[in-house]
């Protein structure tokens, strides 16, 4: 997996991303919007333990959502919690 911010939950059979944080997750929407992709977003929990969710559809699989994150560079994806958290 790209990053400890960013898990694939299968649970259900439907393929989601669980994102800790909000600007890491609007930087994949746009990402997966760009590549054609369609999902719902849901925030989940309050505060510190809240987490948003993007549940694609129903015929996206586990191998193209892994596909897509991988063209994420790793370095992006921690600038972007980095900067976000303060910690840069």
């Amino acid at each position: 997996m790209k990053s400890e911010h960013i898990r694939v939950s299968t649970e259900g059979g439907a393929v989601s991303l669980v994102v800790d944080d909000w600007e890491l997750c609007d930087f994949l929407d746009d990402h997966l919007t760009d590549l054609g992709f369609e999902f719902h977003l849901t925030i989940e929990g309050q505060g510190e333990l809240q987490t948003y969710v993007l549940r694609l559809s129903a015929d996206t699989t586990l191998s193209a959502i892994e596909q897509a994150l991988a063209r994420v560079p790793d370095d992006e994806i921690r600038q972007i919690w980095e900067i976000n958290k303060g910690r840069k």
